[in-house]
């Protein structure tokens, strides 16, 4: 592999900047921080249709994507509260239906 590296860049090893063993770190620390998956073919073409631009590579639409998903920041006791209220109020019947809703003035 750092032959490949070395011709495709047109350098040999011993012309290069920087010490071989260095190299040899990059490349291995390289090697331990990428993971394969495998997708099925729909869900990459439907990955590949959310991408940004056609140079996004999937793990920065993957980690785009997830950074749309999920919010770091709990929701506040206020609002846990809220949302409790409002499901015991629709399990006790306590709701008005979307087309009551739509009869009130200025809604269309």
């Amino acid at each position: 592999m750092l032959s490949f590296c070395c011709q495709r860049r047109g350098r040999h090893p011993e012309h290069l900047p920087f010490p071989r063993s260095t190299l040899h770190t990059s490349i291995a620390a390289h090697r331990s921080l990428v993971t394969t998956i495998q997708l099925r073919p729909e869900t990459r073409a439907r990955l590949d249709g959310v991408t940004v631009h056609p140079r996004e590579s999937y793990d920065e639409t993957l980690n785009r994507l997830l950074g749309m998903a999920y919010d770091p920041e709990p929701l506040s006791e206020e609002t846990l509260k809220m949302i409790e209220d409002e499901i015991a109020d629709i399990r006790a019947g306590r709701y008005r239906s979307l087309e009551d809703s739509a009869q009130e003035p200025g809604l269309e």
